[in-house]
C-alpha cells in the first residue's frame, strides 16, 4: 500500500479506531526505510491530529525500531483492558455506549465470554453513524444490542446500569488538577445526562491513550458530513468538530486501562510521570 492510499483510508474512516489506525500505520512503517519514518509520522499525524495512540505508537517505534513488538504491545494492552473492564459488568446489565470504540467492544465481548447476559444500547453517533458498526459487531458475537438516535440517550438513560465510552486522548488539565477526556463529539452531553440520572460513567482506554503532548487540536471534518448538499454562504456556516472534551473529576466515575480500574488521581499520576 502506498502512503497516499493509507492516508485516504484514514481520512475517509475506512480505517477507524485509534488503535487500529496506529496498527495499520505501524504495518506501513515496516515496509519503509527507517530514515523515512519521521516524515511519514508527521504526514499521518497531520490528518488525525486529535487521537494520541498513533503519536505514542510511532514515537515508541522510532525508539525501539521493532514494529512487531509495538503492535503486540497494543494488542496485549487491549486484552488486559478487556479483562479489567469486564469486572464492572454484572449479569443482566444494560449498558449505553457511543461511537465505535474497539476498547469498549473488547470489554463487552469479554463479559459475554464470561457468560454474562447484557444488553447494549448503542448511540447511532452522527454524522458518520459509527455506532452502527458497534451494533453490528456486538450482535455478531451474540450480544443483544439496541440502536438508538443520539438525542434519545436521555429517554433511555433511566433504564441503564452503566455507561461506557472510549477515548481518543486523555490529557491533563493542569490549571484544575484534573484530566480531560477527548472523545467523539457528543460524549460530553452523554456524560452530563449520565450524571443527571446518577449512572456510573466509565472511560475505557489503554495507557496508549494518555496524551502528554504540549498542545491539542480538535479535528474538524468536512461540512458535507453534517448535511449533504447544504451550501455555505456569507450568512450560513457549518461546523463539524469530530471530538469534544469531558472534564474528569466532575463527570467521570473511573478510567479503565490495562493497568486497572483507576481513579482520576491515578490517571493524573501517570500523566505526570516523565
Amino acid at each position: 500500500m502506498q502512503l497516499s492510499k493509507l492516508i485516504e483510508n484514514i481520512k475517509s474512516i475506512k480505517i477507524q479506531g485509534a488503535t487500529q489506525i496506529a496498527i495499520e500505520a505501524l504495518k506501513f512503517l515496516k515496509t519503509q526505510p527507517y530514515s523515512k519514518w519521521g516524515s511519514i509520522q508527521r504526514k499521518l499525524e497531520k490528518i488525525r491530529p486529535t487521537g494520541v495512540v498513533l503519536h505514542n505508537a510511532l514515537e515508541l517505534a522510532k525508539k525501539e525500531r521493532d514494529v512487531n513488538k509495538i503492535i503486540n504491545k497494543l494488542r496485549t494492552a487491549r486484552k488486559k483492558l478487556a479483562e479489567k473492564g469486564s469486572k464492572l459488568i454484572r449479569n443482566n446489565y444494560k449498558i449505553m455506549t457511543k461511537c465505535h470504540s474497539s476498547d469498549v467492544t473488547a470489554v463487552l465481548k469479554h463479559a459475554k465470554r464470561q457468560g454474562k447476559n447484557i444488553i447494549v444500547y448503542a448511540l447511532e453517533t452522527e454524522p458518520k453513524h459509527q455506532g452502527i458498526l458497534t451494533a453490528k459487531e456486538l450482535s455478531k458475537h451474540g450480544i443483544k444490542t439496541v440502536v438508538i438516535e443520539d438525542p434519545a440517550c436521555g429517554f433511555f438513560m433511566p433504564k441503564m446500569d452503566i455507561v461506557m465510552v472510549g477515548a481518543d486522548s486523555i490529557r491533563m488539565n493542569k490549571s484544575k488538577n484534573d484530566i480531560l477526556i477527548i472523545n467523539k463529539i457528543g460524549t460530553y452531553v452523554l456524560a452530563l445526562v449520565s450524571k443527571k440520572h446518577k449512572k456510573p460513567f466509565y472511560v475505557i482506554g489503554t495507557s496508549f491513550k494518555l496524551d502528554k503532548r504540549k498542545n491539542i487540536e480538535i479535528e474538524e471534518r468536512p461540512a458535507e458530513e453534517v448535511y449533504a448538499g447544504l451550501k455555505e454562504t456569507k450568512y450560513l456556516k457549518v461546523r463539524n468538530p469530530a471530538f469534544d472534551i469531558t472534564p474528569g473529576k466532575e463527570l467521570v466515575t473511573r478510567v479503565v486501562t490495562e493497568k486497572g480500574i483507576m481513579t482520576i488521581g491515578n490517571i493524573l499520576k501517570l500523566l505526570k510521570e516523565k
